[in-house]
């Protein structure tokens, strides 16, 4: 009896902690879909952090699977521009790194250090005095 009562709780255990799996991503282009928060911005020439939060804005980047990009500040759309992912190859060791262009004048290195985070860096990519944006996808 005593086996049976500690099946019955190790299953009902296992099937209550079970956490469902969040999505997964075939690709970059994929995963980029949806709106970040900016957590903090990092750099420039007075290597400044900046924490929009902390100075009650709230900013947010949504990237729509027709590659526009809509730049919120609080409640008000601020800008739209096209988008793409691609690479950049830089000029000091010729190694291709993943870019992210937004129109075609502006662009900085990308990576996610998790699907729900989003870090966008133009050292990746030479700008010496670039920033650093760090983004949390909203769920």
């Amino acid at each position: 009896m005593l086996r049976l009562m500690i099946l019955f709780f190790a299953v009902g255990l296992t099937t209550f902690c079970h956490q469902p799996a969040g999505p997964t991503y075939e690709s970059d282009e994929e995963r980029i879909i949806g709106s970040w928060n900016l957590e903090r911005m990092v750099g420039g020439w007075t290597g400044r952090e900046w924490i929009p939060a902390s100075e009650g804005y709230i900013v947010i980047w949504h990237f729509s699977d027709d590659q526009v990009l809509r730049h919120w500040l609080d409640d008000s759309l601020m800008g739209t521009i096209d988008y793409r992912l691609d690479t950049y190859v830089r000029a000091w060791d010729n190694e291709a790194v993943p870019a992210l262009y937004r129109g075609e004048q502006r662009y900085s290195g990308y990576s996610f250090d998790t699907d729900d985070i989003l870090v966008l860096d133009q050292g990746a990519i030479g700008i010496i005095d670039g920033s650093m944006l760090e983004f949390s996808r909203i769920r």
